[in-house]
This record gives structure tokens, C-alpha cells and sequence, in this order.
């Protein structure tokens, strides 16, 4: 099936079939200088995001900055949280193939995990749930949190875990074939 078009320019004096949006003065746009955007977040020397310096007389935080850096500290485990919870609550008995360095257990080059729920729970919220760590599924969520810690049955648990997301299992993939085809 082929179908027979052209397409041609008509100047807009003789385009007698404008539609209302196109010759709405209201939505044309103005020539208004462009305000210089202000950096929301800084590295550590002070540089923005494109890698520009600040102009330190101009630079303050922004409220919404403040805000998003007050949820963050809030919500948002971070690895020296779970080093501190593991410093406070790994006082349990280590295997012999852990060695213990400024009290937190190390299994080879992995932060070892004590068997305590709470614990493992914050590193796969932080590896898997937050919007950063993207959902990567199982094998994805193992590699990334294997590169830092390490637990007894690993693999297993973080299977349980992410067979158990409810994201995951809404933006999976069918792999079966639909009916009647």
C-alpha cells in the first residue's frame, strides 16, 4: 500500500488553514535576556556540575538546596551509616576469615555483614531501592553491593529480596507468549 503526498511550503500570508495556537501572540516567544542559572549543587572544590567555577559573592543555597540536603541526611542511608550501625551492633562472633580493622569486619576486601536484618536491609535499600541505584534487578543488585560487602547466603537473600520488589515485578518483561498467537 502506498500512499500519494506532498509536502509543500505555504508562506504564512497565504496559509489560509492556521490553527488558533500558531497566531496566539501570547504563546509567541519574547526576546528576553537570558538569566545566568545558578548552580543547585557543588563539588567539593566549588566547582559546578559543568565544571565552571562558582562566582563565590553570588553563591548561596537555594531553599529548594536545602531542602533536598536535609531529606537526603534524613531518608537516604549512606555506607558510613551502615559502617556506623556495623561498628555498634557487630559485636557478635565473626568466622575465622574475617579480619577486624578500626572495628569494622572486613571478608576479604568486602565490608563482612554480621547476620542482622536491619543491616542488610539498609545496604539493599540503598543498592537497589533508591531512585539512583535504579532498580537493576537481581544480578545487577548483587554485583553492585557484592564490589563492598560481603554475607553469609548473599546471593539467596538479595534473590528473596528483589523476587519481593514490587517495582521490579511491574516493570519486568513478559517472557511468555500472549494467548492465541
Amino acid at each position: 500500500m502506498h500512499y500519494n503526498y506532498h509536502i509543500t511550503y505555504h508562506p504564512g500570508h497565504k496559509n489560509r488553514a492556521v490553527d488558533a495556537l500558531s497566531q496566539c501572540e501570547e504563546l509567541t516567544p519574547m526576546d528576553h535576556p537570558e538569566e545566568e542559572p545558578q548552580p543547585l549543587f557543588l563539588n567539593a572544590m566549588g566547582a559546578t556540575a559543568n565544571g565552571n567555577e562558582a562566582d563565590p559573592e553570588r553563591l548561596e543555597l537555594s531553599p529548594l538546596f536545602c531542602q533536598i540536603a536535609k531529606v537526603t541526611e534524613e531518608r537516604i542511608p549512606s555506607d558510613e551509616h551502615i559502617w556506623e550501625l556495623i561498628q555498634n551492633k557487630g559485636n557478635q562472633q565473626v568466622p575465622d576469615n574475617v579480619i577486624i580493622s578500626d572495628r569494622i569486619p572486613y571478608h576479604q576486601d568486602q565490608v563482612y555483614i554480621p547476620d542482622i536484618p536491619s543491616i542488610k536491609l539498609h545496604i539493599l535499600c540503598l543498592y537497589h531501592d533508591l531512585p539512583f541505584a535504579r532498580h537493576l534487578g537481581q544480578m545487577g543488585t548483587y554485583k553492585l553491593i557484592k564490589q563492598a560487602y560481603w554475607w553469609e547466603n548473599m546471593t539467596s537473600y538479595i534473590h528473596k529480596y528483589v523476587k519481593g520488589c514490587v517495582t521490579c515485578a511491574q516493570n519486568k518483561h513478559t517472557t511468555k507468549r500472549t494467548h492465541g498467537t
